[in-house]
């Protein structure tokens, strides 16, 4: 990785750059006073030439590192809204300005001295100002005015960042003059990164609330990117990666890929990944799924050349998202101590459920003794994110039918028998509307004398004795 010289290091080298000017300042009035002595050129071109004396360059320079000094207090860690050379010509009229005027003070000057004096000094001041941007332009976007951190305009979180300075983050505060990974490169566009940067990122996210299923799926997929990327990657690299994606995948989980990898190129402030689209998603009639569905589901699972119990697993997996309308990562994340066997519930946390809602969900018999035999194969933990997979991985070809199918299987069983749509979405997670809301009333048996009234089954009589 390339060192790069700290923000401190490159402002005194603009100093040793001001002195060397001033100095030639000098040379040159020496210069052009023996040219007047030896009578080379005459007393008016004298004038013209002194017009600016040197002083009052040396007193603009001291003007505007005073401006300077001034005002970093008030915009530290801000993301000013216009332009480095305006923020430096600004700062360098204000600081000449403040000079002029403390100098005119002490010398009770007239008006027409004071504006004469306004203008000399701001005219130099800018002068050292615009010296400034162009450090901050060929520099670290954010450089340092002693304790003072100063972001100038625009550059926060852009790509054109130089190699070895970690970008300031999007809460505003002062960004690490640590040398840290490499986040970007100007070289053709490529962006490049590393796990350490996606951490990074999915810690802001789930600082935000992001679910751990959303944190661990969004991990899984910009791990995959940047394996395949080589962690360096400009637009068409991206491209040809979702090109080969969108041969593996449906169309819905590629939009799914696109949105993660948007999210995360964004929050880099990479401008480019904009002209990245999401395929549309064409919406399909509903699938009627029918009891004789979920039964070849599970006859296929059967299959798998896995351990009898984790077969076992997955399908009580099955049987509890057809017969209670859980969601499959409900499911995945349920503990032993959320499930009440004997008395056919489940108390859902609002931490473990989509909408963050906590819920009552109820099964039937034939749920409750495959949760019985489970709890004796599995004593620690009911079910796991590879529960299904376990089994499905490799298969060829892989079961049409997923668990998410299970879940619409309850809500069309339930549908069909003609019994409360309102009770159906309370069950499920669906609280959508403030009407439904009133349901909560309910308890726990209320919603089991409803719900046995569906007689929703899965299984035989005859297999579901297993």
């Amino acid at each position: 990785m390339k060192v790069v010289k700290r923000p401190e290091e490159r402002i005194g080298r603009l100093s040793r750059l001001t002195l060397a000017v001033l100095a030639a300042f000098f040379i040159a009035e020496a210069f052009i006073v023996q040219l007047f002595e030896d009578g080379l050129i005459s007393q008016k071109v004298l004038t013209v030439l002194l017009a600016l004396p040197v002083e009052e360059a040396i007193k603009g320079g001291i003007a505007s590192l005073f401006g300077v000094l001034c005002l970093a207090p008030l915009i530290r860690g801000k993301d000013l809204k216009f332009e480095p050379i305006t923020w430096a010509v600004l700062a360098g009229i204000f600081s000449g300005v403040l000079f002029a005027l403390a100098e005119s003070l002490m010398q009770g000057e007239s008006l027409l001295a004071l504006g004469a004096g306004l203008y000399t000094h701001s005219i130099w001041a800018v002068g050292v100002g615009i010296g400034c941007w162009l450090l901050v332009l060929y520099g670290d976007k954010t450089f340092l005015i002693g304790a003072y951190p100063v972001a100038v305009a625009g550059q926060k979180e852009k790509a054109c960042l130089r190699p070895g300075f970690e970008p300031t983050n999007p809460y505003g505060t002062a960004p690490s003059t640590k040398l840290l990974e490499k986040v970007s490169s100007k070289e053709q566009g490529k962006v490049s990164f590393s796990e350490k940067t996606i951490d990074k990122f999915l810690n802001r996210l789930k600082a935000a609330g992001r679910s751990d299923m959303r944190i661990k799926r969004l991990k899984y997929g910009l791990k995959k990117l940047g394996k395949a990327v080589n962690w360096n990657c400009d637009i068409n690299d991206i491209t040809e990666y979702l090109n080969n994606r969108r041969e593996e995948v449906s169309t819905r989980t590629l939009a799914d890929e696109i949105q993660i990898i948007k999210q995360f190129f964004k929050d880099l402030g990479i401008q480019w990944i904009d002209r990245i689209k999401k395929p549309k998603v064409r919406k399909q009639k509903p699938k009627i799924i029918k009891k004789e569905d979920i039964q070849d589901f599970i006859e296929e699972l059967s299959t798998a050349d896995v351990e009898k119990k984790y077969f076992y697993r997955a399908k009580t997996a099955v049987i509890l998202s057809a017969v209670s309308g859980m969601r499959p990562w409900e499911i995945y994340r349920l503990e032993w101590e959320n499930i009440n066997i004997e008395n056919r519930t489940i108390r859902l946390p609002a931490e473990k459920t989509k909408t963050k809602e906590e819920r009552i969900v109820i099964f039937n018999q034939e749920a409750k003794r495959h949760l019985d035999k489970l709890k004796e194969l599995f004593p620690s933990q009911p079910f796991s994110t590879k529960t299904i997979y376990l089994l499905t991985g490799d298969m060829k070809p892989k079961p049409e039918l997923k668990l998410k199918h299970c879940r619409k299987y309850f809500s069309q069983t339930w549908d069909r028998e003609g019994l409360p749509t309102s009770i159906k979405e309370m069950l499920v997670g669906h609280f959508g509307s403030v009407d439904l809301r009133n349901y909560n009333g309910q308890s726990a048996e209320d919603l089991k004398e409803i719900y046995d009234k569906a007689n929703i089954k899965v299984l035989e009589e005859s297999d579901s004795s297993e």
